[in-house]
This record gives C-alpha cells, sequence and structure tokens, in this order.
C-alpha cells in the first residue's frame, strides 16, 4: 500500500466523523435531540483518531521528509500545513467547548455548538481535500518504493503506539452504531473498518 492510499483510507474515516457530526448538528438545530452522550462520544472518537494517531502519522513521519524532498513553490510549505492543524486543533477545542455547553443545558440555545461543528467541518474538509487532490499527488511523484515502505512502518509505530488495535477497533464500532442510528436512510458510505497500516 502506498502512503497516500494509507492517508486517504484514514480521511475516508474522518469523512465518516464529519457526517455524523454534520447530522448530530442539523437535529440539535432543529431542536430535535440525540441520545445521551453520543456527541460526545463521536467528538472524543474523532479527536483521538483525528490528532492522536492521522495528524500524528503526518507531522511525526509524512512531513519530516516533505521537508527534506521540498514541496513545489506553488504548494504550501510544510510549516503552513502544520499551522492548518494547529488551526484545526483550536476548531476541535471551541467545538468542545460548544459540546459542553450544549450538554450543560440542551434547552438553551444550541448556535454554539452548532456553529462550531459547521467550522471544524468546513475546515476539515478543505483541509482533506487539498491533500487527497494536491499533497498526495506531490507524495506519490517523490517518494521511492523503499522510503514509502519506511513510512508506512513507522505509521504502524505511530497507530501502535498511540491509538492501539483496541482502541481503533472501539472507534470504529462506534462510528458503525452510530452510522445505523443516525444515517439510515442514506447513502451507505464505506470505511475501512480494519486498523492497520
Amino acid at each position: 500500500m502506498r502512503v497516500t492510499e494509507h492517508l486517504k483510507k484514514e480521511h475516508e474515516t474522518i469523512s465518516l466523523m464529519l457526517t455524523l457530526l454534520e447530522k448530530f448538528s442539523e437535529k440539535i438545530q432543529n431542536r430535535e435531540g440525540i441520545r445521551g452522550d453520543d456527541i460526545e462520544r463521536l467528538f472524543e472518537g474523532m479527536y483521538t483518531f483525528t490528532y492522536r494517531c492521522h495528524h500524528l502519522k503526518e507531522e511525526t513521519v509524512l512531513f519530516p521528509v516533505l521537508k527534506q524532498i521540498g514541496l513545489p513553490k506553488q504548494y504550501r510549505s510544510v510549516d503552513e500545513i502544520l499551522e492548518a492543524h494547529d488551526l484545526g486543533r483550536s476548531y476541535a477545542e471551541r467545538l468542545s467547548w460548544g459540546i459542553a455547553q450544549y450538554r450543560a443545558d440542551p434547552q438553551k440555545d444550541a448556535l454554539p455548538v452548532v456553529r462550531h461543528a459547521k467550522r471544524y467541518i468546513n475546515f476539515l474538509n478543505k483541509e482533506m481535500e487539498q491533500e487527497d487532490h494536491i499533497l498526495f499527488s506531490l507524495v506519490d511523484a517523490a517518494l521511492s518504493a523503499e522510503k514509502e515502505a519506511e513510512m508506512i512502518k513507522a505509521f504502524d509505530r505511530v497507530e501502535q503506539e498511540n491509538l492501539g488495535e483496541d482502541k481503533g477497533n472501539a472507534i470504529h464500532r462506534l462510528l458503525d452504531e452510530l452510522s445505523e442510528v443516525y444515517l439510515s436512510g442514506m447513502e451507505s458510505i464505506q470505511i475501512d473498518k480494519e486498523v492497520k497500516s
């Protein structure tokens, strides 16, 4: 498997998480309500998967290699991509605050959680699209098969150290459960159910 295929599979998982978050946001805005702590469980799984697994692979494995080989001037620098990751974390923190406010009093104004969810969804979707359609093409052209094999092994180490098989499988089970409850009737979204390289 190519490095970029691995990362794109993770983007598919994050996209499913964002679809669920958007559905929760719509339900909250329409005062339809959601089950118990489902939004908190989704946020925790999303934060863990995105920032303690996927972004760590990019930040500790991919980006150092990109700094060595360099990116074309027409694309963002690695430092700019890292700044975008930091901005995403700040959006996630605001979303976490909005979720806490909503959970403390669901009858109160739901605007903060809805507003922060929309910003976070739009931001991450835009970032993943840029990576999938621009950055990853550059990566595919620049890496040798040997370098990619080395990087995939490093991805596996990051995943085991920061997520582990149990937590990874638990996140995928959560997504299956929430998809069945909240996305039934929507077009089926396929994700790679294995925690893999």
